[in-house]
């Protein structure tokens, strides 16, 4: 079967391009015309500050040893949370809860609508900052901001935290058909 473009891995699009690609181009141009190449450490830190929320000395050496491909590879196959990340956005309830259940538990006054947005923006924040798998994060921070979910609007404060976790966690690294037909049935 003929793949298209709209049925490859939303990371392969992405992060090939962005990542991986440029970089290594970048170093065989040099290569080539008898200029520095980028060390295997230039190739981690600038790897890593593009799919990472923040580079420390910590991860850098944790890639060394690891290495760079096998590292990339561990990051694409997970989108989940690890244990302690887990208990501490269990505590954000509106979190697991479906749109119906936030408009049923949150729906009336300003404040159950401030908590469920505060809620949706601290469980946000909690995995950019914390989370083992980086790459899910960055990639679902793209897709929130390119698909535009603007949640002032009218009903979308109650469809927002299940769009989060029913979407754009769900398909962070399916197709971009899916994708995009997950967020127009949601």
């Amino acid at each position: 079967m003929k793949r298209t473009p709209v049925d490859c891995p939303l990371f392969l699009m992405t992060f090939m391009a962005m990542v991986i690609l440029t970089p290594h181009l970048w170093s065989q141009k040099n290569k080539a015309n008898g200029s520095e190449v980028m060390t295997e450490r230039e190739l981690i830190v600038h790897t890593l500050s593009r799919i990472t929320f923040g580079v420390d000395a910590e991860l850098v050496k944790k890639v060394e040893a690891q290495g760079l491909d096998a590292w990339l590879e561990e990051q694409f196959k997970h989108t989940g949370v690890d244990e302690v990340l887990g208990e501490r956005l269990a505590q954000l309830t509106s979190l697991n809860m479906t749109s119906e259940q936030i408009y049923k538990n949150f729906g009336r006054g300003n404040t159950g609508r401030r908590r469920v947005d505060a809620e949706l923006n601290g469980g946000i924040l909690l995995r950019a900052v914390t989370n083992n798998w980086q790459a899910a994060e960055v990639m679902t921070d793209f897709w929130r901001n390119h698909l535009n979910i603007d949640r002032n609007k009218d009903s979308v404060r109650y469809t927002a935290t299940d769009f989060e976790r029913t979407v754009l966690r769900r398909h962070v690294f399916g197709t971009f058909h899916a994708m995009l037909e997950a967020s127009a049935k949601h």
